[in-house]
């Protein structure tokens, strides 16, 4: 595994410290790698949530634009070479939960409430209004051709929206409780969705609405992403990451993450009640500390696919920001993006920027819901087999 170096290091300290440490343990463990690709993050912009009070991100398909969604109901669209906020979609009172861009009508689509809205993004203002949801929409996602729309939320249901009518074209009664995400697969022939309370993700023909496959896990599916090519896709449960082959419809890989470890001070500890602790998987007592790891801690939240397909991002409850390789599933690097958990990730189309979207504790103990950017650094060394 490969650590990030904490930010009160120099660059120098970091580059000694990875060569002494962290490259030459890879290159000892590693025989079957004619070169090893470093992923360093550099953390270079962050909008507080005094500002966008933020939800979930979006790159737009050119990746010039990078689209906040808030609590306020606000969408903030933002130049992301100068990070100045360029526009302001004002959608509604509640908050925004999800958006799509369409790039072939140069629009976005945002889920508030119960509706969706589709948003021209040359004049600014809403050319539909999509109505039928009886709840909340949690997520929204566009068909290959940005012939439909589909959306899920707290009502169950699945519902395709044809852009050309602008109707609903097919209800799917996909699940009993709060649906969580809907995802097109890039061929358009597939859409995968998952609930609270279902330990497993669903596969189903949009063509037909027919339920064409149940993928097993031992937990809630929270997020599910399909690979550019469509040839895989990954979810992420509990605190296990599993990549399924689209083919087999078979896991062919599954990481689990660990914990964050966690030092809390003796006379603090003594101050909790015991529940506080029931989820402790270990603990033992070491200089005054009370050292702990919470398995809820390390739930894996959102996660994307970048767009040459060469590696995933993941956001977890612990706040941690990680990277691995999309085919072995290896940790390739993690850096603490938020001090609380991350809600949502997103990879610009060149894939060198990372917006995470989380929760940062305050020291007035209120939480700061904001954006950061984090620049990926991918450096190429080259071993050659003994």
């Amino acid at each position: 595994m490969l650590a990030f170096f904490p930010h009160h290091h120099s660059i120098q300290d970091r580059k000694m410290l990875l060569v002494s440490n962290a490259l030459v343990h890879i290159i000892a463990n590693t025989s079957m790698w004619d070169q090893i690709l470093l992923y360093r993050i550099d953390h270079t912009l962050t909008i507080p949530g005094s500002i966008v009070k933020a939800v979930s991100a979006r790159f737009s398909p050119d990746g010039r634009i990078l689209a906040s969604a808030g609590l306020d109901g606000i969408i903030r669209l933002w130049d992301v070479d100068s990070m100045e906020c360029v526009d302001v979609l004002k959608v509604g009172k509640k908050e925004v939960r999800s958006l799509v861009f369409f790039s072939m009508r140069s629009a976005v689509a945002t889920a508030s409430g119960s509706v969706i809205k589709l948003w021209s993004l040359v004049d600014g203002k809403c050319e539909a209004v999509f109505r039928g949801h009886k709840h909340h929409v949690n997520e929204i996602s566009i068909s290959p051709g940005e012939r439909t729309l589909a959306s899920t939320g707290e009502d169950g249901t699945i519902r395709l929206w044809n852009m050309g009518t602008l109707e609903c074209e097919r209800i799917i009664k996909g699940h009993g409780d709060w649906a969580l995400f809907v995802a097109y697969s890039p061929r358009g022939d597939t859409l995968a969705s998952g609930s609270i309370g279902e330990n497993f993700a669903k596969l189903w023909d949009p063509r037909s609405g027919e339920l064409s496959c149940i993928l097993e896990h031992k937990d809630s599916v929270w997020k599910a992403t399909f690979s550019p090519r469509g040839d895989c896709l990954v979810t992420a449960s509990g605190n296990v990451l599993r990549i399924w082959d689209m083919g087999s419809k078979k896991c062919t890989n599954a990481r689990r993450t660990r914990a964050k470890l966690r030092l809390i001070p003796m006379d603090l500890a003594l101050l909790q009640p015991t529940a506080s602790f029931v989820s402790a998987k270990q603990w033992r007592l070491d200089s005054g500390y009370l050292e702990w790891r919470r398995r809820t801690d390390s739930k894996v939240l959102s996660v994307d696919f970048s767009s040459d397909a060469s590696f995933l991002v993941s956001g977890h409850g612990d706040g941690l920001l990680r990277i691995w390789n999309s085919e072995s599933c290896r940790l390739l690097n993690s850096v603490q993006s938020h001090s609380a958990s991350i809600w949502h990730v997103a990879i610009s189309p060149d894939c060198n920027l990372i917006a995470s979207v989380g929760s940062d504790l305050l020291e007035n103990g209120e939480v700061d819901r904001n954006i950061k950017l984090w620049r990926i650094d991918k450096r190429s060394f080259a071993h050659s087999h003994a």
